[in-house]
């Protein structure tokens, strides 16, 4: 090893311009191990998942003593390695390869070996020695996968998903189900520790009409909204988002590295619905109101219709004039609605899960009598 000394002038002359004190080093090598046996530890090779050791034996002595060189013991959740215990060997290099972890795990930890002298002179010395060796900063084996949900407008589930492996996602790994139980509330779907590889989130649904977003459904009546998923590591942290597809909401996909997190957050929407109600003040007999816009339908006074599994968005009604009648008001309560009267219609805006109801007030035009004698002088 180093051994360093310093030497301080602390009188008389002649330290002007010279460093005082100054400092002196020796090194020494070569020298055999005091004793009769020594061992140390180090580091061969090391990935995230896979680790080698290899303890060294140095015999001090005379004589030439053999040994058993035994793995004791290394931190929960690492396999041991492919030897586990060398016995009745001469001092040297002893390797102990392949210590593994499993996704999630970490090979970080205190690893302790055992050498023991079982020929030669032993008197005077500790016989068996412990050894230990300390990893740190290897990150955790395998990835993190992490899907999130919220339901807006309603609470709901269970929701399917699933992680797929491979850049053609060919591998299903798992189909994490779940559900929220209030609204707005993120609820952890999936959570697992995977091995290192490319991977995507895709939500499954129900599609009918793959150009008709509207026939789309999540499986218990939830639409599919936007996905994010961020990537996390040593590196900092990334992010893409994904908006629904026929053929279910897909993440833009993330090769991982050991170590590195994918923790995607889904939305889905809970369905509106809007009713449109006739009436009329005196309650009577009426023809079939006809109406257009977003919806073709006819009511009669009386009769509502109601529209459900509306996604979020503006939706028009418009009533055709009918001979005899008027329309005289026309209210959705609190909802979000414009009206315009002259032109019979209305505009109603809704959020995930609201309830509208509108209602349509007609009234029958009064009718002026006639009378005509034709000339006969009788009415």
């Amino acid at each position: 090893g180093t051994y360093t000394f310093t030497v301080t002038k602390t009188s008389g002359d002649g330290t002007n311009g010279v460093t005082n004190p100054i400092t002196v080093t020796v090194e020494v090598t070569d020298l055999p191990a005091c004793g009769q046996h020594a061992a140390t530890v180090s580091l061969s090779s090391s990935s995230a998942c896979s680790l080698n050791l290899a303890v060294q034996v140095l015999d001090g002595s005379g004589d030439v003593g053999t040994y058993t060189v035994n793995q004791a013991t290394r931190p929960a959740g690492i396999s041991s390695s492919t030897v586990t215990t060398y016995i009745g060997f001469p001092a040297g290099s002893y390797a102990f390869d392949n210590f593994t972890a499993e996704p999630g795990e970490s090979l970080n930890g205190t690893y302790t070996f055992t050498v023991t002298k079982t020929a030669g002179t032993t008197g005077g010395i500790e016989n068996p020695i412990t050894v230990e060796y300390v990893v740190s900063g290897l990150p955790t084996c395998g990835v993190r996968v992490i899907i999130e949900k919220t339901t807006n407008g309603g609470a709901g589930g269970p929701f399917q998903f699933t992680v797929r492996e491979g850049v053609e996602g060919e591998n299903l790994v798992a189909e994490p189900s779940g559900s929220t139980s209030e609204a707005g509330t993120p609820t952890e779907m999936y959570d697992e520790y995977l091995p290192a590889g490319f991977y995507r989130v895709a939500e499954l649904f129900t599609v009918g009409d793959p150009s008709d977003t509207s026939t789309w459904d999540a499986g218990d009546g939830f639409f599919p909204g936007e996905m994010l998923c961020t990537v996390s590591g040593l590196d900092g942290e990334s992010e893409n988002t994904a908006q629904p597809t026929s053929n279910g909401i897909t993440g833009l996909g993330s090769n991982l590295e050991n170590g590195e997190t994918m923790h995607c957050f889904v939305e889905n929407d809970a369905p509106a619905s809007i009713t449109i109600s006739k009436s009329s003040p005196s309650n009577e007999l009426s023809p079939s109101f006809a109406f257009t816009g977003d919806f073709a339908f006819d009511l009669a006074v009386g009769e509502s219709q109601t529209f459900d599994s509306l996604e979020a968005g503006g939706y028009e009604f418009t009533e055709a004039e009918t001979a005899g009648w008027s329309l005289t008001s026309i209210d959705c309560g609190e909802a979000d609605y414009k009206v315009d009267l002259e032109n019979g219609s209305i505009f109603v805006g809704v959020d995930p899960g609201d309830t509208v109801e509108c209602e349509f007030v007609n009234t029958a035009d009064e009718v002026t009598p006639t009378t005509d004698d034709n000339g006969s002088g009788n009415p």
